[in-house]
């Protein structure tokens, strides 16, 4: 079964962000599915909406413990409903 990535087309130049995008999907939180991740600067970026400040936070632990990921930068917006 292959997973479709909802990376930026700016991404997907980058294994960095294609295995981000992978760790996102397999963590198992719906939020963390419709995270964007590219690559801006030399430093991974993720935008979108997630519904908690807990899921931002676990988007950020999830993606700093992808092996090559020096730099992270979260640009995640809370969206309360």
């Amino acid at each position: 079964m292959q997973m479709q990535l909802s990376a930026s087309v700016v991404g997907l130049d980058s294994p960095e962000t294609e295995h981000v995008v992978r760790a996102l999907h397999a963590a198992g939180y719906s939020d963390l599915r419709g995270i964007a991740v590219t690559v801006r600067d030399c430093a991974v970026v993720m935008t979108g909406r997630v519904r908690s400040f807990h899921m931002k936070q676990v988007a950020q632990v999830v993606a700093r413990r992808v092996t090559g990921i020096l730099a992270l930068c979260n640009e995640l917006e809370v969206i309360r409903i």
